[in-house]
Protein backbone atom coordinates (compact mmCIF):
# COMPACT_ATOMS: atom_id res chain seq x y z
CA UNK A 1 0.00 0.00 0.00
CA UNK A 2 1.33 3.40 -0.98
CA UNK A 3 1.29 5.93 1.84
CA UNK A 4 2.84 9.38 1.39
CA UNK A 5 3.17 12.07 4.05
CA UNK A 6 3.51 15.85 3.92
CA UNK A 7 3.42 18.54 6.58
CA UNK A 8 -0.36 18.36 7.00
CA UNK A 9 -1.54 15.42 4.93
CA UNK A 10 -1.54 11.67 4.47
CA UNK A 11 -1.85 10.67 0.80
CA UNK A 12 -2.61 6.96 0.53
CA UNK A 13 -4.19 4.22 -1.47
CA UNK A 14 -7.95 4.08 -0.84
CA UNK A 15 -9.64 1.69 1.58
CA UNK A 16 -13.10 0.07 1.43
CA UNK A 17 -14.05 2.13 4.48
CA UNK A 18 -13.62 5.31 2.43
CA UNK A 19 -16.90 4.67 0.59
CA UNK A 20 -19.05 7.26 2.38
CA UNK A 21 -16.60 10.11 1.87
CA UNK A 22 -15.71 8.86 -1.62
CA UNK A 23 -19.39 9.07 -2.51
CA UNK A 24 -19.77 12.50 -0.92
CA UNK A 25 -16.90 13.77 -3.07
CA UNK A 26 -17.92 12.22 -6.39
CA UNK A 27 -21.60 13.10 -6.01
CA UNK A 28 -21.02 16.71 -4.97
CA UNK A 29 -22.25 18.97 -7.77
CA UNK A 30 -19.90 21.82 -6.87
CA UNK A 31 -16.82 19.58 -6.76
CA UNK A 32 -17.69 17.84 -10.00
CA UNK A 33 -19.01 20.89 -11.88
CA UNK A 34 -16.21 20.87 -14.46
CA UNK A 35 -16.23 17.07 -14.92
CA UNK A 36 -19.90 16.08 -14.98
CA UNK A 37 -19.14 12.85 -16.84
CA UNK A 38 -17.31 11.54 -13.78
CA UNK A 39 -19.94 12.65 -11.26
CA UNK A 40 -21.81 9.77 -9.64
CA UNK A 41 -25.56 9.74 -9.01
CA UNK A 42 -25.83 6.92 -6.48
CA UNK A 43 -23.91 5.16 -3.74
CA UNK A 44 -23.64 2.04 -5.91
CA UNK A 45 -22.08 4.08 -8.73
CA UNK A 46 -19.56 5.57 -6.31
CA UNK A 47 -18.80 2.10 -4.95
CA UNK A 48 -18.01 0.83 -8.45
CA UNK A 49 -15.64 3.78 -8.89
CA UNK A 50 -13.94 3.00 -5.58
CA UNK A 51 -13.68 -0.69 -6.50
CA UNK A 52 -11.68 0.24 -9.60
CA UNK A 53 -9.25 2.22 -7.43
CA UNK A 54 -9.00 -0.67 -4.94
CA UNK A 55 -8.32 -3.17 -7.72
CA UNK A 56 -5.61 -0.94 -9.17
CA UNK A 57 -3.94 -0.59 -5.76
CA UNK A 58 -3.62 -4.39 -5.62
CA UNK A 59 -2.41 -4.73 -9.21
CA UNK A 60 1.40 -5.26 -9.44
CA UNK A 61 1.29 -3.70 -12.93
CA UNK A 62 -1.02 -0.86 -11.99
CA UNK A 63 -1.53 2.06 -14.35
CA UNK A 64 -3.93 4.09 -12.21
CA UNK A 65 -2.89 5.78 -8.99
CA UNK A 66 -6.00 7.20 -7.28
CA UNK A 67 -5.01 8.35 -3.79
CA UNK A 68 -7.17 9.48 -0.90
CA UNK A 69 -6.10 12.68 0.87
CA UNK A 70 -6.66 12.96 4.61
CA UNK A 71 -5.67 15.40 7.34
CA UNK A 72 -2.74 13.88 9.24
CA UNK A 73 -4.01 15.18 12.60
CA UNK A 74 -7.77 14.60 12.34
CA UNK A 75 -7.87 11.84 9.66
CA UNK A 76 -10.62 13.87 7.95
CA UNK A 77 -11.11 12.94 4.28
CA UNK A 78 -10.23 15.97 2.12
CA UNK A 79 -10.29 14.75 -1.48
CA UNK A 80 -8.46 12.64 -4.03
CA UNK A 81 -5.38 13.13 -6.19
CA UNK A 82 -3.51 10.93 -8.60
CA UNK A 83 -2.56 10.07 -12.13
CA UNK A 84 -3.10 7.51 -14.87
CA UNK A 85 -0.18 6.13 -16.86
CA UNK A 86 -1.10 6.57 -20.54
CA UNK A 87 1.98 5.02 -22.12
CA UNK A 88 5.52 3.85 -21.45
CA UNK A 89 8.52 5.07 -23.42
CA UNK A 90 12.29 4.49 -23.21
CA UNK A 91 12.48 7.74 -21.22
CA UNK A 92 9.83 6.65 -18.75
CA UNK A 93 6.08 6.71 -18.21
CA UNK A 94 3.72 9.39 -19.50
CA UNK A 95 0.91 10.21 -17.07
CA UNK A 96 -2.20 12.37 -16.87
CA UNK A 97 -2.91 13.91 -13.46
CA UNK A 98 -6.18 14.84 -11.81
CA UNK A 99 -7.52 15.96 -8.44
CA UNK A 100 -10.72 16.73 -6.54
CA UNK A 101 -11.24 18.42 -3.19
CA UNK A 102 -14.32 18.86 -1.03
CA UNK A 103 -15.63 22.46 -0.98
CA UNK A 104 -15.01 23.04 2.73
CA UNK A 105 -11.27 22.61 2.15
CA UNK A 106 -10.91 25.08 -0.74
CA UNK A 107 -8.35 27.87 -0.48
CA UNK A 108 -6.19 26.31 2.23
CA UNK A 109 -3.32 25.05 0.08
CA UNK A 110 -4.16 21.37 0.61
CA UNK A 111 -4.34 20.40 -3.06
CA UNK A 112 -1.09 22.15 -3.91
CA UNK A 113 0.56 20.30 -1.04
CA UNK A 114 -0.92 16.97 -2.12
CA UNK A 115 -0.17 17.31 -5.83
CA UNK A 116 3.40 18.41 -5.11
CA UNK A 117 3.97 15.20 -3.18
CA UNK A 118 2.33 13.02 -5.85
CA UNK A 119 4.54 14.65 -8.49
CA UNK A 120 7.59 13.86 -6.35
CA UNK A 121 6.46 10.25 -5.97
CA UNK A 122 5.78 9.89 -9.70
CA UNK A 123 9.18 11.20 -10.76
CA UNK A 124 11.34 9.75 -7.99
CA UNK A 125 9.64 6.44 -7.21
CA UNK A 126 7.44 5.41 -10.14
CA UNK A 127 9.59 6.08 -13.21
CA UNK A 128 7.33 8.77 -14.64
CA UNK A 129 8.98 11.09 -17.19
CA UNK A 130 6.11 13.37 -18.21
CA UNK A 131 3.01 14.56 -16.34
CA UNK A 132 0.24 16.41 -18.14
CA UNK A 133 -3.08 17.86 -17.05
CA UNK A 134 -5.43 20.66 -17.99
CA UNK A 135 -8.67 22.44 -17.21
CA UNK A 136 -11.31 24.78 -18.58
CA UNK A 137 -9.72 28.22 -18.30
CA UNK A 138 -12.52 29.69 -16.19
CA UNK A 139 -11.60 27.12 -13.52
CA UNK A 140 -8.91 29.40 -12.15
CA UNK A 141 -8.54 27.58 -8.84
CA UNK A 142 -7.52 24.38 -10.63
CA UNK A 143 -5.14 26.24 -12.95
CA UNK A 144 -3.49 27.97 -9.98
CA UNK A 145 -2.77 24.58 -8.42
CA UNK A 146 -0.97 23.57 -11.62
CA UNK A 147 1.03 26.80 -11.61
CA UNK A 148 1.96 26.54 -7.92
CA UNK A 149 3.21 23.00 -8.52
CA UNK A 150 5.52 24.21 -11.28
CA UNK A 151 3.63 22.84 -14.28
CA UNK A 152 4.26 24.70 -17.54
CA UNK A 153 1.48 25.96 -19.75
CA UNK A 154 1.79 24.35 -23.17
CA UNK A 155 -1.32 25.57 -24.94
CA UNK A 156 -4.64 27.32 -24.63
CA UNK A 157 -7.32 26.05 -26.96
CA UNK A 158 -10.03 28.52 -27.90
CA UNK A 159 -13.65 27.33 -28.08
CA UNK A 160 -12.52 23.80 -27.30
CA UNK A 161 -14.94 22.27 -24.78
CA UNK A 162 -18.72 22.31 -24.64
CA UNK A 163 -19.66 22.76 -20.99
CA UNK A 164 -22.79 23.83 -19.15
CA UNK A 165 -24.56 25.01 -22.28
CA UNK A 166 -21.76 26.96 -23.94
CA UNK A 167 -18.36 26.61 -25.58
CA UNK A 168 -15.32 27.26 -23.39
CA UNK A 169 -11.53 27.52 -23.66
CA UNK A 170 -9.15 24.92 -22.27
CA UNK A 171 -5.58 25.21 -20.97
CA UNK A 172 -3.05 22.35 -21.08
CA UNK A 173 -0.07 22.02 -18.74
CA UNK A 174 2.91 19.69 -18.54
CA UNK A 175 5.92 18.93 -16.36
CA UNK A 176 8.91 16.81 -17.39
CA UNK A 177 11.11 15.10 -14.86
CA UNK A 178 14.12 17.15 -16.02
CA UNK A 179 12.16 20.39 -15.58
CA UNK A 180 11.05 19.33 -12.11
CA UNK A 181 14.61 18.43 -11.12
CA UNK A 182 15.93 21.76 -12.36
CA UNK A 183 13.24 23.68 -10.49
CA UNK A 184 13.88 21.67 -7.35
CA UNK A 185 17.60 22.39 -7.59
CA UNK A 186 17.10 26.09 -8.32
CA UNK A 187 14.44 26.88 -5.73
CA UNK A 188 15.45 24.50 -2.99
CA UNK A 189 12.86 22.22 -1.40
CA UNK A 190 12.15 21.83 2.27
CA UNK A 191 11.27 18.61 4.05
CA UNK A 192 7.65 18.81 2.95
CA UNK A 193 8.46 19.07 -0.77
CA UNK A 194 7.51 22.75 -0.76
CA UNK A 195 9.65 25.49 -2.35
CA UNK A 196 11.88 27.01 0.31
CA UNK A 197 10.98 30.58 1.25
CA UNK A 198 14.09 32.41 0.16
CA UNK A 199 14.31 35.96 -1.17
CA UNK A 200 17.92 35.25 -2.13
CA UNK A 201 16.91 32.64 -4.71
CA UNK A 202 18.58 33.31 -8.09
CA UNK A 203 20.42 36.36 -6.72
CA UNK A 204 24.13 37.04 -6.18
CA UNK A 205 23.68 35.83 -2.60
CA UNK A 206 23.36 32.24 -3.85
CA UNK A 207 26.30 32.52 -6.26
CA UNK A 208 30.06 32.12 -5.93
CA UNK A 209 32.35 35.06 -6.59
CA UNK A 210 33.81 33.74 -9.88
CA UNK A 211 30.26 33.43 -11.23
CA UNK A 212 29.57 37.06 -10.34
CA UNK A 213 32.88 38.08 -11.92
CA UNK A 214 31.76 36.36 -15.12
CA UNK A 215 28.69 38.62 -15.30
CA UNK A 216 30.73 41.73 -14.53
CA UNK A 217 33.12 40.84 -17.36
CA UNK A 218 30.10 40.71 -19.70
CA UNK A 219 29.02 44.21 -18.59
CA UNK A 220 25.78 42.69 -17.32
CA UNK A 221 22.85 44.75 -16.12
CA UNK A 222 22.25 44.48 -12.36
CA UNK A 223 18.66 44.28 -11.14
CA UNK A 224 18.25 45.50 -7.55
CA UNK A 225 15.00 44.30 -5.90
CA UNK A 226 13.69 46.97 -3.52
CA UNK A 227 10.97 46.81 -0.89
CA UNK A 228 10.46 46.94 2.85
CA UNK A 229 9.38 44.76 5.74
CA UNK A 230 5.98 46.11 6.74
CA UNK A 231 2.49 45.00 7.67
CA UNK A 232 0.25 43.79 4.87
CA UNK A 233 -3.08 43.36 6.56
CA UNK A 234 -4.04 40.54 8.92
CA UNK A 235 -3.68 37.95 6.13
CA UNK A 236 -0.31 38.55 4.44
CA UNK A 237 3.31 38.25 5.55
CA UNK A 238 5.44 41.32 6.31
CA UNK A 239 7.84 40.56 3.44
CA UNK A 240 5.19 40.79 0.71
CA UNK A 241 6.87 43.74 -1.06
CA UNK A 242 10.33 42.24 -1.22
CA UNK A 243 9.06 38.81 -2.27
CA UNK A 244 7.16 40.55 -5.05
CA UNK A 245 10.20 42.57 -6.16
CA UNK A 246 12.32 39.40 -6.31
CA UNK A 247 9.62 37.58 -8.33
CA UNK A 248 9.51 40.47 -10.81
CA UNK A 249 13.30 40.60 -11.06
CA UNK A 250 13.55 36.95 -12.06
CA UNK A 251 10.99 37.44 -14.85
CA UNK A 252 12.66 40.66 -15.99
CA UNK A 253 16.04 38.93 -16.04
CA UNK A 254 14.67 36.23 -18.31
CA UNK A 255 13.17 38.78 -20.71
CA UNK A 256 16.40 40.79 -20.87
CA UNK A 257 18.36 37.62 -21.56
CA UNK A 258 16.06 36.77 -24.49
CA UNK A 259 16.72 40.24 -25.91
CA UNK A 260 20.48 39.74 -25.67
CA UNK A 261 21.11 41.69 -22.45
CA UNK A 262 22.95 39.72 -19.78
CA UNK A 263 21.46 40.45 -16.36
CA UNK A 264 22.13 39.44 -12.77
CA UNK A 265 20.04 40.02 -9.64
CA UNK A 266 21.60 41.72 -6.61
CA UNK A 267 20.65 40.69 -3.06
CA UNK A 268 17.33 42.37 -2.17
CA UNK A 269 17.29 45.78 -0.50
CA UNK A 270 14.54 45.57 2.12
CA UNK A 271 15.39 48.21 4.71
CA UNK A 272 13.41 51.26 3.64
CA UNK A 273 10.87 53.78 4.85
CA UNK A 274 7.35 52.84 5.96
CA UNK A 275 5.76 56.23 6.38
CA UNK A 276 2.23 55.18 5.39
CA UNK A 277 2.11 51.87 7.28
CA UNK A 278 4.44 52.96 10.07
CA UNK A 279 1.68 52.99 12.67
CA UNK A 280 1.40 49.18 12.65
CA UNK A 281 3.34 46.55 14.55
CA UNK A 282 5.70 44.81 12.12
CA UNK A 283 6.47 47.84 9.96
CA UNK A 284 10.22 48.32 10.28
CA UNK A 285 11.30 51.88 9.60
CA UNK A 286 14.78 53.33 9.19
CA UNK A 287 15.96 56.91 9.02
CA UNK A 288 16.19 58.59 5.64
CA UNK A 289 19.92 59.22 6.06
CA UNK A 290 20.47 55.55 6.93
CA UNK A 291 18.57 54.31 3.89
CA UNK A 292 20.35 56.74 1.61
CA UNK A 293 23.79 55.81 2.96
CA UNK A 294 23.06 52.08 2.76
CA UNK A 295 21.85 52.38 -0.82
CA UNK A 296 24.94 54.40 -1.76
CA UNK A 297 27.25 51.78 -0.22
CA UNK A 298 25.50 48.95 -2.07
CA UNK A 299 25.86 50.75 -5.39
CA UNK A 300 29.48 51.53 -4.55
CA UNK A 301 30.11 47.84 -3.87
CA UNK A 302 28.52 46.88 -7.19
CA UNK A 303 30.76 49.36 -8.98
CA UNK A 304 33.74 47.85 -7.17
CA UNK A 305 32.73 44.45 -8.55
CA UNK A 306 32.85 45.90 -12.06
CA UNK A 307 29.14 46.65 -12.66
CA UNK A 308 28.17 50.02 -14.09
CA UNK A 309 24.53 49.52 -15.16
CA UNK A 310 22.18 49.08 -12.21
CA UNK A 311 18.38 49.24 -12.26
CA UNK A 312 16.21 49.17 -9.16
CA UNK A 313 12.99 47.14 -9.36
CA UNK A 314 10.80 48.62 -6.65
CA UNK A 315 7.67 47.01 -5.17
CA UNK A 316 7.02 49.51 -2.35
CA UNK A 317 4.86 52.51 -3.12
CA UNK A 318 5.51 54.75 -0.09
CA UNK A 319 6.28 58.22 -1.45
CA UNK A 320 8.93 59.02 1.16
CA UNK A 321 10.66 55.72 0.38
CA UNK A 322 10.68 56.63 -3.30
CA UNK A 323 12.04 60.13 -2.73
CA UNK A 324 14.91 58.89 -0.56
CA UNK A 325 15.69 56.11 -3.04
CA UNK A 326 15.70 58.59 -5.94
CA UNK A 327 18.01 60.98 -4.12
CA UNK A 328 20.34 58.18 -3.03
CA UNK A 329 20.61 56.76 -6.54
CA UNK A 330 21.07 60.22 -8.05
CA UNK A 331 23.91 60.95 -5.65
CA UNK A 332 25.55 57.60 -6.44
CA UNK A 333 25.29 58.26 -10.20
CA UNK A 334 27.04 61.59 -9.83
CA UNK A 335 29.78 60.48 -7.44
CA UNK A 336 30.45 56.96 -8.69
CA UNK A 337 30.03 57.69 -12.40
CA UNK A 338 27.71 54.76 -13.00
CA UNK A 339 24.35 54.34 -14.70
CA UNK A 340 21.99 53.64 -11.82
CA UNK A 341 18.26 54.17 -12.28
CA UNK A 342 15.13 54.11 -10.15
CA UNK A 343 11.79 53.21 -11.77
CA UNK A 344 8.95 55.65 -12.20
CA UNK A 345 5.46 55.07 -13.52
CA UNK A 346 4.73 57.27 -16.49
CA UNK A 347 1.53 58.70 -14.98
CA UNK A 348 3.39 59.79 -11.80
CA UNK A 349 6.24 61.72 -13.44
CA UNK A 350 4.58 65.14 -13.28
CA UNK A 351 3.97 64.80 -9.53
CA UNK A 352 7.74 64.73 -9.03
CA UNK A 353 8.59 67.35 -11.65
CA UNK A 354 10.23 64.73 -13.85
CA UNK A 355 10.18 63.98 -17.57
CA UNK A 356 10.80 60.77 -19.52
CA UNK A 357 14.42 61.77 -20.17
CA UNK A 358 15.29 62.61 -16.55
CA UNK A 359 18.69 61.19 -15.55
CA UNK A 360 18.90 58.38 -13.00
CA UNK A 361 15.35 57.22 -13.74
CA UNK A 362 13.66 54.86 -16.12
CA UNK A 363 10.01 55.25 -17.05
CA UNK A 364 7.56 52.35 -16.97
CA UNK A 365 4.50 52.65 -19.19
CA UNK A 366 1.01 52.11 -17.70
CA UNK A 367 -0.50 48.66 -17.41
CA UNK A 368 -3.15 48.15 -20.09
CA UNK A 369 -4.13 44.52 -19.56
CA UNK A 370 -6.91 43.56 -17.16
CA UNK A 371 -5.61 41.62 -14.18
CA UNK A 372 -8.38 41.81 -11.62
CA UNK A 373 -12.15 41.45 -11.43
CA UNK A 374 -12.33 43.31 -8.11
CA UNK A 375 -14.45 46.45 -7.93
CA UNK A 376 -11.93 48.05 -5.55
CA UNK A 377 -8.35 48.42 -6.78
CA UNK A 378 -5.40 46.96 -4.92
CA UNK A 379 -3.57 49.81 -3.19
CA UNK A 380 -2.07 47.80 -0.35
CA UNK A 381 -2.52 44.10 0.50
CA UNK A 382 -5.55 43.77 -1.79
CA UNK A 383 -6.44 41.04 -4.24
CA UNK A 384 -3.34 41.24 -6.46
CA UNK A 385 -0.75 41.22 -3.68
CA UNK A 386 -2.67 38.46 -1.89
CA UNK A 387 -2.85 36.38 -5.06
CA UNK A 388 0.85 36.93 -5.81
CA UNK A 389 2.06 35.61 -2.47
CA UNK A 390 -0.53 32.84 -2.52
CA UNK A 391 0.76 31.72 -5.93
CA UNK A 392 4.43 31.58 -4.97
CA UNK A 393 4.36 31.23 -1.17
CA UNK A 394 0.92 29.84 -0.27
CA UNK A 395 1.88 29.02 3.32
CA UNK A 396 2.53 32.70 4.00
CA UNK A 397 -1.09 33.66 3.33
CA UNK A 398 -4.10 33.19 5.59
CA UNK A 399 -6.58 32.65 2.76
CA UNK A 400 -9.45 31.88 5.11
CA UNK A 401 -9.04 35.28 6.74
CA UNK A 402 -8.56 37.00 3.37
CA UNK A 403 -11.92 35.67 2.13
CA UNK A 404 -13.70 37.29 5.08
CA UNK A 405 -12.20 40.76 4.71
CA UNK A 406 -14.57 43.45 3.36
CA UNK A 407 -13.48 45.83 0.60
CA UNK A 408 -11.73 48.99 1.77
CA UNK A 409 -11.51 51.78 -0.81
CA UNK A 410 -9.43 54.93 -0.94
CA UNK A 411 -12.37 56.74 -2.46
CA UNK A 412 -11.33 60.32 -3.22
CA UNK A 413 -8.19 60.10 -1.07
CA UNK A 414 -5.79 58.79 -3.74
CA UNK A 415 -3.48 61.80 -3.97
CA UNK A 416 -3.55 62.35 -0.21
CA UNK A 417 -2.55 58.69 0.19
CA UNK A 418 0.19 58.85 -2.44
CA UNK A 419 1.73 61.90 -0.81
CA UNK A 420 1.81 61.04 2.85
CA UNK A 421 -1.47 59.40 3.85
CA UNK A 422 -1.51 57.35 7.04
CA UNK A 423 -2.87 53.86 6.40
CA UNK A 424 -4.13 53.29 9.94
CA UNK A 425 -6.53 56.24 9.62
CA UNK A 426 -8.01 54.78 6.43
CA UNK A 427 -7.98 51.09 7.33
CA UNK A 428 -7.52 49.92 10.93
CA UNK A 429 -6.74 46.39 9.68
CA UNK A 430 -3.94 47.61 7.42
CA UNK A 431 -5.12 46.97 3.87
CA UNK A 432 -6.67 48.92 1.00
CA UNK A 433 -8.39 46.91 -1.70
CA UNK A 434 -10.31 43.67 -1.98
CA UNK A 435 -8.29 40.74 -0.55
CA UNK A 436 -11.36 38.49 -0.63
CA UNK A 437 -11.29 38.57 -4.45
CA UNK A 438 -7.73 37.23 -4.72
CA UNK A 439 -8.88 34.12 -6.57
CA UNK A 440 -10.09 36.22 -9.51
CA UNK A 441 -6.72 37.94 -10.07
CA UNK A 442 -4.67 36.61 -13.01
CA UNK A 443 -1.23 36.69 -11.40
CA UNK A 444 0.69 34.99 -14.18
CA UNK A 445 -0.60 37.62 -16.61
CA UNK A 446 0.29 40.36 -14.12
CA UNK A 447 3.86 39.14 -13.69
CA UNK A 448 4.28 38.67 -17.43
CA UNK A 449 2.96 42.16 -18.14
CA UNK A 450 5.04 43.85 -15.42
CA UNK A 451 8.18 42.04 -16.54
CA UNK A 452 7.53 43.07 -20.12
CA UNK A 453 7.00 46.75 -19.27
CA UNK A 454 9.96 46.90 -16.88
CA UNK A 455 12.35 45.14 -19.29
CA UNK A 456 11.28 47.36 -22.18
CA UNK A 457 11.79 50.45 -20.01
CA UNK A 458 15.28 49.26 -19.05
CA UNK A 459 16.21 48.59 -22.68
CA UNK A 460 14.92 52.03 -23.69
CA UNK A 461 17.03 53.65 -20.98
CA UNK A 462 20.12 51.64 -21.94
CA UNK A 463 19.77 52.72 -25.55
CA UNK A 464 19.90 56.37 -24.53
CA UNK A 465 23.50 56.03 -23.37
Amino acid sequence: MIRLKTKRLIIRDPLPTDIDEWHRLLSDSKTMYYLPDIMTRSLDESRRNLDVALDEARNPNRSKYFFAIENSETSAFIGTVGYTVTKTTPLGKFAGAGYFILPEYHGQGYMTEALNEVIRFAFEDDGVYRISTGCITENRASERVMQKCGLIKEAEYKSYTWHDGRIKDRAEYRLLKDEWMNTKKTLGVNGNNEPAHNIFTNTMADMKWPDIQHYADKNAVVLLPMGVIEEHGPHLCLATDIYTAQIYCESVRQKLDKKGYAAIIAPPFYWGICQAAGGFVGSFNIRSDTMKALLFDILSSLKGFGFKRIFAVNAHGDVEHKIVAMNGIKEACEQLEITACFPHDDFMLHHFGLSNDAPCFYTIMPQKVKISEAAVGDVHAGDIETATINTFYPHLVDTQKAKLLPDVSLGDNFEAWMFGGQLKQLSPQGYLGSPANYESADIQKNIEDNAHRISEAIITRLNRN
